[in-house]
């Protein structure tokens, strides 16, 4: 049982010796080798400079914003008499969640597309524009993977004529969904939407090589964002103002007609004093006295209902929004310099290391 031990520590000690004189052999030879080394990384340094020195600057706008949809305290006893007549309840906290989500929808994103404006000195509809910049970027119309043909070459020469989208033939829509997935309709797109946790401050980005395109990108997502958010916020209350209103107008409008109906009755009778006219005239007198508090009473509820919208219109607030001329922003020198220098000189070992093996090898 000792022998075998003994065997085991001989053992265990040669290996460790043969383990660190390969690691001496490797760093002699990777000594040797320094100016290969060092040429490698020169390599590495020189691509990644070039590579930074041409690279296209990127142009980013953001713009960020909150938005509160708190009611607002003291409150609660108004809130009992707007109940009361079916207008109370506002929408409660802000689904922030629902509000990125509503930014990455088609009918959101395509009131902004189809909106005209100008960019780069040429005005055309803003969907339009975001075409020529994927053609002038190279990436309208995809190739194939057999690479000998492309895909949706219909739409090479394609350009939106008119913004009527209920109208839209199949390839208008075809590029309609393109233009959605690459502004918001996807991860990658040049739209980014996110929001913070702890302060609810949303914010919408738009990173392209154009800062034309990133502006525009921004401002007018939120625009149509805001727009759509605030109607539907509202619609319901919306809804019953208009109903009430209308309800008014009517009792308004039937009310002047008696007025005049009575006044018309009383220049008829000239001092002849009729039971049957008298009649007539007392009911007029009654349809009016009614009128009249039919209105008031209209009146009030109209105020109480302009007040429900006014109430649980929610409050966007725009923190900060881009400015141009925008900054371009290109990858550091610095970082692409130190990057590249660990790369060579991994690279590098590691082709000392594959070389070193393949000898040992062979002479085996």
């Amino acid at each position: 049982m000792s022998d075998n031990n003994n065997i085991q520590e001989i053992t265990d000690h040669i290996s460790l010796k043969d383990l660190i004189l390969k690691i001496k052999d490797f760093w002699r030879e990777v000594w040797r080798s320094k100016w290969w080394i060092l040429l490698t990384i020169i390599i590495f340094v020189t691509i990644s400079f070039l590579r930074v020195y041409f690279e296209k600057p990127s142009y980013k706008a953001q713009l960020t914003f909150m938005v509160d949809n708190d009611d607002g305290g003291g409150m609660n006893g108004l809130g009992s008499i707007l109940g009361s007549f079916g207008l109370g309840g506002g929408p409660g906290k802000s689904n922030l969640d629902k509000i990125l989500r509503l930014s990455q929808t088609r009918n959101i994103s395509q009131t902004a597309f189809f909106n005209e404006m100008e960019v780069n000195g040429v005005k055309d509809y803003f969907a339009n524009h975001i075409i020529n910049y994927r053609v002038d970027q190279g990436e309208w119309v995809k190739k194939s993977p057999l690479f000998f043909w492309k895909k949706d070459s219909d739409l090479k020469n394609f350009r939106f004529s008119h913004d009527s989208i209920s109208t839209f033939s199949i390839l208008e829509n075809q590029a309609l969904k393109i233009i959605h997935k690459i502004t918001v309709g996807s991860k990658t797109g040049l739209i980014q939407t996110s929001y913070e946790d702890n302060t609810g401050i949303m914010s919408i980005e738009a990173s392209s090589f154009d800062p034309e395109i990133s502006f525009h990108l921004t401002t007018e997502l939120f625009k149509a964002l805001s727009n759509y958010y605030l109607e539907k916020s509202v619609e319901k209350q919306y809804f019953t103002y208009n109903l009430i209103k209308n309800k008014k107008d009517s009792i308004e409008i039937e009310l002047r007609a008696n007025e005049y109906a009575l006044a018309a009755l009383r220049d008829s009778e000239r001092n002849l004093f009729r039971s049957k006219d008298k009649l007539q005239e007392m009911r007029l007198e009654g349809k009016i006295r009614i009128g009249y508090a039919a209105l008031a009473k209209s009146i009030e509820n109209l105020e109480l209902a302009d007040f429900a919208v006014k109430n649980n219109t929610p409050f966007i607030q725009v923190i900060d929004e881009p400015i141009r001329p925008l900054a371009g922003i290109k990858s550091s020198y610095l970082n692409a310099i130190i990057i590249s220098l660990v790369l060579g000189f991994i690279v590098a070992l590691f082709f000392i290391l594959a070389r070193m093996i393949y000898k040992e090898t062979m002479k085996e």
